[in-house]
């Protein structure tokens, strides 16, 4: 694997153009492994490379009739090369994002599906999640949250102070917190499954 000469690369080209494949197997074989390794410079996968560089061969031999004799085919190599890396990215990306916004609409879809059902099963959970609350705990959250009573309001019935009412409403919610997002968890989990 040598470089060639611009008097090489003349004739190369010349030969090219004439539709010899001999002169495009000469160029494939002096240059195939030289594009690859430029291509590893940006990434890492062996296949993408090797499509690439390939690609670039097909795009040597169906635009040999607009190459010029006076140019550099060392530098078209690695123009082409590169461009067609680049493309391919763009694609990838293209690609990718429209996967993403499938998987998303997908999900939207399932999810407005399962939206009412989610609802009472979330429902079910809280008033299961009250339930279980301790009597006093439960009582007082029941008075702040079914009945809108203030604090200061529970407080003076209770015979309690302010402070126990805010602990007792905020060991309620943490509570039920916890078990609405477990239930959430485990529809996420049937979902995705």
């Amino acid at each position: 694997m040598t470089d060639y000469s611009k008097a090489d690369e003349i004739i190369l080209i010349k030969a090219i153009h004439a539709g010899k494949q001999d002169a495009l197997k000469s160029i494939y074989t002096n240059y195939y492994q030289k594009l690859c390794i430029y291509i590893l410079n940006f990434t890492t996968d062996r296949n993408l490379v090797e499509d690439v560089v390939q690609d670039t061969f097909l795009k040597l031999w169906n635009k040999r009739e607009t190459l010029r004799p006076d140019g550099s085919l060392n530098a078209y190599l690695y123009k082409v090369t590169y461009n067609n890396f680049i493309d391919n990215y763009r694609k990838t990306k293209r690609l990718d994002k429209e996967l993403d916004n499938i998987r998303l609409a997908s999900l939207a879809e399932l999810l407005d599906e399962n939206h009412e059902e989610l609802f009472y099963q979330r429902l079910l959970k809280v008033k299961e999640a009250i339930a279980q609350l301790p009597d006093r705990c439960k009582e007082i959250f029941i008075m702040n949250k079914e009945k809108g009573m203030r604090y200061q309001q529970i407080a003076d019935e209770l015979g309690i102070s302010v402070k126990t009412v805010e602990n007792q409403i905020g060991k309620a919610l943490q509570a039920i917190r916890a078990n609405v997002y477990l239930i959430v968890m485990i529809i996420f989990a049937v979902l995705w499954s």
